[in-house]
C-alpha cells in the first residue's frame, strides 16, 4: 500500500474514534468501565450489562464496535444488539 493512503486511513480511524469518544462523554448517568475488549456497567434500572468489543478502529481502541448483553432477572444473559458502538450501548442503557 501507498504510504499516503495508510497515513490517511490512520487519520480517518483516529477521527472516527474521537467522534465516538465525544458521543460517549455526553452520558453522565450510565458508564461502561473495564478493559478495551470487555466493559461492564449497569442500566438506569440497575440491570448489569456487558459490552464486548468485536473489533476496534485502532489497535488501542476503546470505542470499537461490539455486542451488548444484559443480565435478565432469571440470571440468563440476553444479547441486545451486535455490531454496535459504545455510544449506542450507553443510549440503550439510559432507556432501560
Amino acid at each position: 500500500m501507498d504510504w499516503n493512503y495508510e497515513r490517511a486511513e490512520r487519520i480517518k480511524r483516529r477521527a472516527q474514534e474521537e467522534k465516538e469518544e465525544a458521543k460517549c462523554n455526553k452520558f453522565s448517568e450510565v458508564k461502561l468501565e473495564g478493559t478495551n475488549n470487555t466493559k461492564t456497567g449497569f442500566t438506569k434500572q440497575g440491570k448489569k450489562v456487558v459490552f464486548e468489543s468485536c473489533f476496534g478502529m485502532t489497535d488501542q481502541s476503546k470505542y470499537g464496535a461490539g455486542t451488548l448483553s444484559v443480565l435478565e432477572d432469571g440470571g440468563q444473559w440476553k444479547v441486545v444488539f451486535t455490531k454496535g458502538y459504545p455510544s449506542k450501548a450507553l443510549a440503550w442503557m439510559m432507556k432501560n
